[in-house]
């Protein structure tokens, strides 16, 4: 169903770029603003969505390959086999054809030829088969476990019923599912979750919306995973720095003892020029001062001498075979280390703004919403001006007060299909009151809208604004109180 409905709405558009945000994460942007996403590897996920992602500011060399044979070619074509989770693209360029396909298993890789069969019949087993065989997925790939399991939960007669609906490859609705630590998508009612507590189920009329909300959920555990991974290279690579700078001082001391030497051979060359069996505290040997142990005699304090240097040259072998080692550590953590783009967890996002703003010279005060979440208000004209471009993504949501001057404010949200309660927009939507010529109001009327769809005024004042799209009206009250409540503390 979702192969269908992203079929109609891709053939014919022209590939503008190509990106890969995270590792096993490939998409595809095209010239109507929409976005193709494949997630592969042990997270699978293929949707559309307008909304884009902020990209390594390096593309690998694998995404440069992509660019140079597909941006520019226009989808011709769509074939898929979903039985076996592969999609595949047929793109015309001036010069000639090329597929680009995506498996679930393998990733993304392009082809001249077509690589996909043409369609032919699916064959079912039956229900009595389904039932009694275990391994049937052996033979047929396309009974999913959630499928088998929701077979078997259910009644002879219900089990047929979803039989019949699944074979026949046609749904109207669209379901989501989560449930635990799990996401579950399905063209049927889940009944063996309909008693378990903690389930949370979303309805969809198109495969594409379905698809879309479950792929951000996808993307944000990968995020998640990728922040872990950037956390825990980052602090191998800041502990093998201070291993390295700990070993080239240990190398300075071992060289000294390794010089020692010298000192030795100079008194070996000389010492029948003194007593060996005296006690020195120095000697002066061809220009050159040697200090020596007094508590030792001369030819004791020349034996320790050349112990010393062999002890230092033992020690510089061990440490330059463990200095090899951690730089090369070093240089495959910071060529494989993931970009640190992706460090911005609700909890850790208010120190990227605040340098951001102090680059840019914003001036912006912070809040905090009771769930969370973080919300930012431009502090003069051009503060105001500046939030929309430096501090806000496309999916971010602004609030200002209705048909008057005030404030730009913004919900920062982590994704695309982030929930935000009516909770924290109401209270950002009482934060843009209060800082509007409403304030001396009881209540204000104040929109929201997408960041994206906020376009500035060229020519206009700073901070005019278009509004292309309202979202919603609030009517809230202008709370000073709440303000104070929810103010982080520290102004910029």
């Amino acid at each position: 169903c979702l192969a269908e409905e992203v079929a109609e709405i891709v053939v014919g558009n022209r590939i503008k770029k190509i990106y890969s945000p995270l590792p096993f994460v490939f998409y595809i942007q095209f010239d109507s603003k929409k976005n193709l996403f494949f997630i592969f590897k042990k997270e699978n996920a293929l949707f559309l969505t307008e909304f884009k992602y902020k990209n390594p500011k390096t593309p690998s060399s694998e995404v440069m390959y992509f660019r140079k044979h597909l941006v520019g070619g226009r989808v011709d074509e769509v074939l898929y086999d979903w039985i076996k989770r592969r999609f595949s693209l047929k793109v015309k360029r001036k010069d000639k054809d090329i597929w680009v396909l995506f498996d679930f298993k393998e990733g993304v890789r392009l082809t001249e030829s077509c690589p996909l069969e043409p369609k032919t019949d699916v064959i079912w087993p039956d229900l009595e088969c389904i039932l009694k065989e275990e391994k049937i997925y052996q033979q047929y790939p396309h009974m999913t476990p959630l499928l088998r399991k929701e077979l078997k939960f259910r009644s002879n007669e219900d089990a047929k019923v979803l039989l019949d609906q699944v074979k026949k490859g046609k749904s109207k609705d669209f379901f989501l599912y989560e449930y635990q630590d799990k996401i579950f998508v399905s063209t049927w009612e889940i009944f063996w979750l309909k008693d378990k507590e903690d389930v949370s189920v979303k309805r969809f009329s198109s495969a594409c919306e379905c698809a879309e909300e479950y792929g951000w959920k996808i993307f944000k555990r990968l995020e998640e995973k990728e922040r872990d991974i950037s956390k825990d290279v980052l602090s191998e690579v800041k502990k093998i720095k201070r291993i390295l700078v700990k070993l080239k001082e240990d190398k300075k001391k071992l060289e000294k003892l390794v010089k020692k030497r010298e000192d030795a051979l100079l008194i070996q060359r000389n010492l029948y020029l003194f007593e060996p069996q005296k006690r020195y505290d120095k000697l002066k040997i061809e220009g050159k001062t040697i200090e020596l142990d007094p508590s030792l005699t001369l030819l004791k304090n020349m034996e320790r001498m050349f112990k010393l240097a062999k002890k230092g040259e033992r020690g510089l072998l061990v440490l330059e075979k463990r200095e090899k080692e951690l730089s090369n550590r070093l240089l495959e953590l910071e060529q494989g280390s993931v970009d640190l783009v992706f460090e911005d967890k609700r909890e850790k996002r208010l120190p990227d703004i605040e340098e951001k703003s102090k680059r840019e010279k914003i001036k912006f005060q912070a809040y905090k919403t009771e769930d969370g979440f973080l919300v930012i208000r431009g502090k003069d004209q051009r503060s105001n001006h500046l939030i929309l471009t430096y501090m806000a993504n496309p999916f971010d949501f602004w609030f200002h007060v209705e048909d008057g001057p005030g404030a730009h404010v913004v919900l920062k949200r982590d994704h695309p299909k982030q929930d935000v309660p009516e909770k924290s927009m109401i209270q950002a939507a009482s934060i843009a009151a209060l800082f509007s010529y409403q304030r001396y109001s009881d209540k204000a009327s104040v929109l929201c809208a997408l960041v994206k769809d906020v376009k500035k005024i060229k020519g206009a004042g700073l901070g005019r604004v278009r509004v292309d799209n309202v979202l919603k009206n609030f009517f809230v009250k202008v709370n000073k109180d709440l303000e104070r409540q929810l103010r982080v503390n520290q102004e910029v």
